[in-house]
């Protein structure tokens, strides 16, 4: 979910990833969420994240031992380094029930589906 500064949601997604590790799910959530803030246009920003793991890989610039985690952190990377001003913080997950809601939806989603402030669209998981 993208919030402005007044707290407004300005944009949603859901997206199906059928089985998957909490850790690959928080990640491909933040590739997503740096992909529709390039979209939008929006460079300056702060990532609350409830995976210490995801967090620290890329506020530490850390490597995982899990090659595909890896692969996801590098490209969200590379879409951070496209901003200007990214910060990152970690938030326990019981302080972040907007997300958990979201991800609960989500989780009935079909494979690659995602959906955007209710429009569906099928996209490519990395």
């Amino acid at each position: 979910m993208i919030f402005n500064a007044n707290g407004d949601n300005i944009l949603s997604y859901e997206w199906g990833l059928f089985h998957t590790s909490n850790n690959r799910a928080e990640a491909l959530a933040l590739y997503q969420g740096l992909i529709q803030l390039g979209k939008l246009g929006i460079d300056t920003f702060t990532i609350l994240g409830d995976s210490a793991i995801v967090v620290s890989a890329m506020v530490q610039n850390m490597d995982l031992p899990n090659a595909l985690l890896q692969q996801i952190i590098r490209r969200c990377r590379i879409l951070a380094n496209t901003m200007k001003d990214v910060r990152y913080y970690h938030v326990l997950r019981s302080l972040n029930k907007i997300a958990e809601s979201q991800a609960n939806k989500a989780c009935a989603r079909s494979l690659g589906c995602l959906i955007c402030n209710g429009m569906e669209s099928f996209q490519h998981i990395p």
